[in-house]
């Protein structure tokens, strides 16, 4: 394959792949991009028809305190006149688009229900909105009715022209019929759903079939969600088909979920326009790559004939080492060295560094035959070869001036090194004796440091008996105090029973006199309950007297109780000091014990070290020996080195 080939395929595959790489990416960020504009379509979709059915809250309350102050109702209602309140309650239905209107007595019972007019009589005070209506507060929420499954309900109380409550109107507009989700669905463009509980009773949501899926159940993962108060939104299946959606509880006026509110895409939307995207993306990339493919044929062509040149010249030098042009390959490196492009200043910079190369070359040929005399001619402070010719040159001739000094250095130093070797070996004799006595002192010193750790270990052990005896005390201490507590918790208890028993002898003593006041009125008759009434008007009053005494005493009981637990609470904290002192010594003298324990190991390392120091010493005396001998084979070896030196050419 040519190196225009190995040029074209590579850089068209790589267009090719980038090309891909971008469409893929983008049709990644597109189907994103897609996912989240219809997510947040449908989260507007779904707070705004939550919003319609706020709307709805608010008319029906409108409405009804419009029918509760019409003149026609109140007179009918008064009357009792069921066909005036249902022509007038019809029409004030057609005025506000109510869905219905349902009126009771101030009992709760059902007078009319517009929506089905043969149908009353019933009991519906127990129901929420009724309920509230009857007290007299207004009331609007969404709830169920006995033939409406959810609606956005309002309650009034209607009163009479004296004030007096004649009965509640309850208005609304029906949330479970086909109307109100097909217009929802034709304001917003969202599939909608309205379930009771779990169950679709009014949606546009479609079977196969093409009947609305009504009566069918939501998916049990997002019923379970939306049924305990939280939203719901992403991606679900719905009768079916793969849709994006969001879900909302509907609430009752007792904050629990009457039902949920669904809106809802279908997918199919998201994939034709990833299907559209793909298409147009696909023939903008292959219109791109063909115009590439050209531009790259045409490019390739002014690059690879310099470049098959100047790659036949380095392979040449590399191979065999020749760096010389032929005559035609002059011509040729000349005419494209003076083209002034990218190619051709390669091809001139090329010739440049060759030309250095055959300058360095000289020079290493120089340093091989031992002329050190010569130095680099450095181009830049940059220059690589130049800067490490030149440090070559300065490095050898410093170099081989220092290795001649320092063999003359050597040879004077090698009859010095005998003598102190001589004197080294004497030294190490004498201070083998000394380190023998400083090994048995230190012995000794390891031996009492030994008995001083073992009394320490010992006094550690009695104080942390000490320690654990006062902790106990503290505890016990604790106990007594949790006890003394308690029993002026106790008193405290007595103290309000005794409270009771005093207020039951007043209520006795009033009781005893109200019956002595009765009892008098009674005249002769109520002579012997008189006397009854006495006594236990005279037993309330001792009652009462006991019970001051007694209450007294128990007052004083709590005092002592307050003075005991004030007693134990400082007896609690010396014994807390005590512990903590105790704590404090116990810590210091394991801190003691420590420390002679590992004063112990000290003096043992120590004794170690100095018998190893002993034997460094007698092998020093050997050494010594060794070194008066190696001297003076150095003393020959320099002379030899002097000779070696004096055949290289050195500046200076």
């Amino acid at each position: 394959m040519g190196v225009k080939m190995k040029i074209i395929i590579p850089v068209i595959v790589l267009t090719f792949l980038i090309t891909v790489s971008i469409l893929v990416v983008n049709i990644f960020q597109f189907s994103k991009n897609i996912d989240n504009e219809m997510l947040m379509l449908l989260n507007a979709s779904g707070d705004s028809i939550a919003d319609h059915i706020e709307g709805y809250k608010s008319a029906a309350k409108t409405a009804a305190l419009y029918v509760a102050t019409d003149d026609r109702i109140i007179d009918a209602l008064e009357r009792g006149d069921h066909n005036a309140l249902l022509s007038r309650a019809n029409e004030m239905d057609m005025q506000t688009g109510l869905d219905f209107s349902v009126f009771t007595d101030k009992s709760g019972i059902v007078v009319l229900r517009t929506s089905d007019p043969d149908n009353f009589g019933d009991d519906i005070s127990s129901v929420k909105s009724i309920s509230s209506a009857l007290n007299g507060v207004p009331f609007t929420s969404a709830e169920e009715g006995t033939t409406i499954q959810v609606a956005a309900v309002a309650a009034v109380p209607i009163y009479s022209r004296s004030g007096g409550l004649l009965g509640v109107v309850s208005t609304g507009y029906c949330l479970d019929t086909t109307q109100f989700v097909d217009s929802m669905k034709d304001i917003f463009d969202v599939e909608v759903t309205v379930f009771k509980g779990d169950v679709r009773v009014a949606t546009t949501v479609k079977n196969a079939d093409g009947s609305r899926a009504i009566g069918t159940k939501a998916a049990e993962n997002v019923s379970s969600t939306v049924l305990a108060g939280k939203e719901y939104e992403g991606q679900a299946v719905v009768v079916g088909k793969n849709a994006f959606v969001k879900y909302l509880p509907i609430f009752d006026a007792d904050g629990k979920v009457l039902g949920m509110l669904f809106v809802g895409r279908y997918t199919q939307e998201k994939q034709t326009a990833i299907r559209n995207f793909v298409l147009i993306g696909a023939l903008i990339a292959a219109a791109l790559l063909a115009v590439g493919i050209v531009a790259i044929i045409f490019i390739a062509d002014r690059i690879v004939k310099p470049l098959t040149l100047l790659t036949t010249f380095m392979k040449k030098a590399s191979t065999t080492g020749d760096i010389t042009f032929t005559e035609e390959e002059a011509t040729d490196i000349d005419r494209y060295s003076k083209v002034k492009d990218e190619i051709g200043l390669t091809i001139g910079e090329c010739i440049l560094f060759i030309n250095r190369v055959g300058e360095v070359s000289t020079l290493l040929e120089a340093i091989a035959s031992g002329d050190l005399v010569h130095d680099a001619n450095r181009l830049s402070e940059s220059d690589t070869m130049g800067n490490a010719l030149h440090h070559l040159f300065e490095n050898l001739n410093g170099m081989f001036v220092d290795i001649r000094a320092s063999a003359d250095q050597v040879s004077t130093g090698s009859k010095q090194v005998a003598d102190g070797a001589q004197t080294l070996a004497h030294g190490a004799t004498e201070q083998a004796a000394s380190i023998e006595q400083l090994s048995s002192s230190i012995s000794d010193i390891a031996q009492k440091t030994k008995e001083n750790s073992h009394l320490a270990n010992n006094a550690a052990e009695l104080a942390g008996n000490i320690k654990d005896n006062a902790e106990k005390g503290s505890r016990q201490m604790d106990e007594m105090m949790s006890a003394v507590g308690e029993i002026n918790e106790a008193s405290s208890s007595i103290s309000k029973v005794i409270k009771v028993i005093d207020d039951i002898a007043f209520q006795t003593n009033i009781l005893a006199l109200n019956a002595a006041v009765e009892a008098a009125r009674a005249g002769q008759h109520g002579k012997g309950f008189a006397v009854v009434a006495e006594e236990v008007r005279s037993l309330a009053a001792k009652s009462a007297e006991a019970a001051k005494d007694t209450g007294g005493l128990i007052e004083n009981s709590i005092e002592k109780a307050n003075l005991g637990v004030r007693i134990a609470e400082e007896t609690s904290l010396s014994l807390s000091d005590i512990v903590s002192g105790i704590n404090e010594s116990t810590q210091i003298v394991m801190e003691i014990a420590q420390a002679s324990e590992e004063q112990t190991i000290s003096i043992g390392q120590i004794n170690t070290g100095i018998d190893q120091v002993a034997q460094v010493v007698q092998q020093n005396s050997a050494t010594a020996e060794e070194s008066a001998a190696a001297s003076e084979e150095m003393s020959a070896q320099a002379a030899t080195l002097q000779e070696l030196i004096a055949q290289f050419k050195l500046k200076n």
